[in-house]
């Protein structure tokens, strides 16, 4: 029995070669490429939820992130995956409407990194757990979310800049 969680290790083309435990160590540098979810989660009023990720976060605390996000466990698909973490990062159950799928390639290496499934949905919440996840929840509209990536994009994760990118090629 692990101790640790096994996430799937994949391929260029996505196909699982291997797990690896998800160790303090492993997560921090991530050597090996993975399978991760990212949720927009679309309020009523057209504000994105975003986390701003909690101080304690090995990787790039405190900058505002996807709604919900996270590694697929092993033997999981992805929309399975995505359903686990918006009602563990934000108590909701809602229906999910595939998005995009993109990879992300180290910029300084051209290695791959992960593969990344981006869902959407809708909900007022109430959102609940999100306190373990981020120090708060923010919530900005389509143009003010492009409004600060382009002016202050430091103030977001790189899996949140590659995921809008890829939220707005899908959309045109």
């Amino acid at each position: 029995m692990t101790k640790y969680e096994l996430i799937d290790v994949v391929n260029e083309a996505d196909e699982i070669i291997g797990a690896i435990e998800r160790t303090p160590e492993w997560n921090k540098t991530r050597p090996t490429a993975c399978r991760l979810i990212n949720v927009f989660v679309w309020n009523t009023k057209g504000q994105l939820v975003l986390q701003q990720r909690a101080r304690h976060k090995a990787v790039s605390p405190l900058l505002l992130d996807t709604s919900v996000g996270g590694l697929v466990t092993s033997g999981l698909s992805y929309e399975q995956a995505a359903r686990i973490e918006m009602s563990e990062e934000l108590g909701i159950e809602t229906e999910l409407q595939y998005v995009a799928k993109f990879s992300y390639y180290c910029p300084e290496t051209a290695i791959l990194k992960g593969h990344h499934c981006l869902f959407e949905c809708s909900s007022d919440g109430p959102y609940l757990n999100w306190e373990n996840e981020a120090e708060r929840l923010e919530f900005m509209t389509l143009q003010e979310v492009e409004k600060h990536l382009t002016h202050s994009p430091y103030l977001f994760t790189v899996g949140f800049q590659e995921a809008f990118k890829a939220y707005i090629l899908a959309k045109e």
